[in-house]
């Protein structure tokens, strides 16, 4: 993966086929689809509403059906460890602000990544405090530039 979360190869970095290939192997693991006289895969007792019948689009389709897990807070932070990212903002207070405090309340936060989250919690998208910064600079410079043309 390159460093815009482009999968490719060093010879051809636009390629998708190595992502295609990725993405069938996922989808190998977590589905199946009935055949004729074939039943889906018996859960272990444990997991006994893992496998869920997907919708399909023709009724002439196989039934797939689709195994998962809930990921809790605590498996999150579990899997990514130090990488995860605690910063967040309430959606409805950060639209609240005017502009120039808006750039201050996701510029004071240090993670790259903040969460937008509603009053309750629940995530609502993600801002990229990186990308903000450089929007801002450049409103600034090119601000400067205005200014000094008078």
């Amino acid at each position: 993966m390159n460093n815009q979360w482009r999968m490719g190869t060093s010879f051809d970095a636009s390629g998708v086929q190595l992502g295609m290939v990725l993405l069938q192997e996922f989808l190998n693991e977590i589905q199946f689809t009935s055949q004729p006289y074939r039943n889906p895969p018996v859960p272990h007792p444990s997991e006994s509403d893992a496998w869920i019948k997907l919708d399909h689009q023709n009724s002439n389709d196989p039934e797939t059906y689709e195994h998962a897990a809930w990921l809790t807070n605590n498996d999150v932070a579990e899997l990514l460890g130090e990488d995860l990212h605690h910063a967040a903002l309430r959606e409805h207070e950060l639209k609240t602000l005017p502009p120039a405090k808006q750039y201050d309340a996701v510029l004071s936060k240090a993670d790259r990544y903040i969460a937008l989250i509603d009053d309750v919690g629940r995530f609502k998208g993600m801002l990229n405090r990186c990308a903000l910064l450089a929007q801002a600079v450049k409103q600034m410079v090119d601000g400067a530039k205005d200014s000094s043309r008078y």
